[in-house]
């Protein structure tokens, strides 16, 4: 009698956490308790009286899936592979430790059969609050369930192979032939279960690169309509002040004095955001634009005046080398000019023009009288002359290869550099305006 419910009262919570645990995130569960414990009660005590007349412990364990799995379907409308994915695993983990407490405590130590009931009874208790209490191993049993169309086939092999163990455990006379089979079964269901890992661990990698791409693809969209808008507001804001300069001087003609302070309200921050450079291309804008501030912080004046072409074929990096060393070598001459006359005569202009397929660089800046050396090259003079050098050297170098030259002149202080490039035009993209 004490072996029949013990026997009951381990069916029974297999049953009902086995059902539980595969309609735990399904809605509404939690309403389905009594009726859960009521049909696994049921099950385990028509399988209890099967038990007593049948020898066959695999028999037991597949009857004892198909009560789960049937169940399962009845309460939860899961799909059934992945109701043999759950129901496997759940009671591959539980048979494979009664088979090898079976061996050790019965087979191998001769405890009597209630004893190991009782151990198999206080086990599950302790798997089953520590499944509930524990998030790790929680997880650890629900993350693959994602993959569990390609995985079930693994949980199905290990329910097989130990149940197989489990039977040979209780109906084989010599302990060889069972503990034999049972490493072969055990190393068998290692590895499927490393390759099973490995094929989550390879779809799990494959669905974060698909992220990633998809993420990437995004960002380029997004840069091609940010740097579409920028080109937009770069040709909006190249002439727009002046434009607000004409309709001020009008309003000033036919004397509307409200209408001319609205204008000259508007025109102050236009003047702000029209005295950076626009062109279009990031490069340039960012290498104009923080010069400009540097000169601006000098206290040197400094004119742009630029009409940069769309679409060529002429590289950032480039044109980085070409206008930083250029604009560098200004602000230095410009800076040592100041201190030996007075700063109202100190400028730097700088002139960005097309003339057909040719970009045309004009750069003039106040500075020092530069030395030459006796063959005609200009001679590096960081301390207080024009920084020339491996400056220029990179210049020219940028510059050959646009087949273009670079001519430089010196008159009344004022330092002139004109370089020429030849460009070939890039056709637009047909999306782009």
């Amino acid at each position: 009698m004490m072996i029949f419910l013990f026997e009951f009262l381990i069916l029974s919570t297999e049953i009902f956490f086995g059902v539980y645990l595969t309609g735990k995130r399904h809605k509404g569960s939690g309403k389905k308790y009594a009726v859960l414990g009521g049909m696994a009660a049921s099950a385990a005590l028509l399988l209890c009286f099967y038990n007593s007349v049948s020898k066959s412990p695999a028999l037991s364990a597949v009857i004892l899936l198909a009560g789960i799995l049937l169940i399962s379907k009845i309460l939860y409308p899961w799909d059934w592979k992945l109701l043999l994915y759950s129901g496997c695993s759940y009671l591959s983990a539980l048979f494979l430790v009664d088979t090898v407490s079976y061996l050790l405590l019965c087979r191998y130590f001769s405890v009597p059969l209630v004893f190991w009931l009782i151990f198999s009874f206080c086990f599950r208790v302790l798997f089953y609050i520590a499944l509930f209490t524990s998030n790790s191993l929680e997880g650890l049993l629900k993350n693959p369930r994602q993959y569990y169309k390609t995985l079930y086939g693994t949980s199905v092999a290990a329910f097989c192979g130990i149940s197989i163990m489990l039977h040979l455990s209780f109906v084989r006379q010599d302990l060889k032939t069972p503990m034999i089979i049972s490493i072969l079964v055990l190393s068998v269901l290692f590895l499927r279960i490393v390759l099973g890992y490995t094929h989550v661990k390879y779809q799990r990698e494959k669905e974060l690169l698909a992220t990633i791409e998809m993420q990437k693809e995004l960002l380029e969209q997004n840069y091609t309509a940010v740097n579409r808008a920028y080109s937009q507001n770069a040709r909006l804001f190249h002439d727009f002040h002046r434009h607000l300069e004409v309709i001020r001087q009008l309003t000033q003609k036919y004397n509307a004095p409200e209408l001319s302070e609205y204008i000259d309200s508007v025109i102050s921050p236009v003047r702000d955001i029209s005295s950076m450079a626009w062109t279009g291309d990031q490069t340039v804008d960012y290498i104009l634009n923080s010069r400009y501030a540097k000169a601006a912080e000098a206290g040197i004046p400094m004119e742009m005046n630029i009409e940069y072409p769309y679409n060529t074929n002429i590289k950032a990096n480039d044109l980085c080398t070409i206008l930083s060393n250029l604009l560098d070598n200004a602000l230095e001459a410009a800076a040592a000019m100041s201190r030996q006359c007075p700063p109202d005569r100190c400028r730097i202009t700088l002139t960005i023009r097309r003339i057909g397929n040719i970009l045309v660089i004009k750069l003039e800046n106040s500075s020092p009288q530069p030395s030459y050396t006796p063959d005609g090259e200009l001679t590096s003079a960081k301390k207080g002359l024009l920084l020339h050098g491996w400056g220029m050297k990179n210049i020219e170098s940028a510059v050959q290869k646009y087949e273009g030259m670079i001519q430089t002149a010196y008159a009344d202080h004022i330092f002139q550099t004109t370089i020429t490039m030849c460009f070939d035009g890039v056709k637009m993209d047909a999306a782009e305006p």
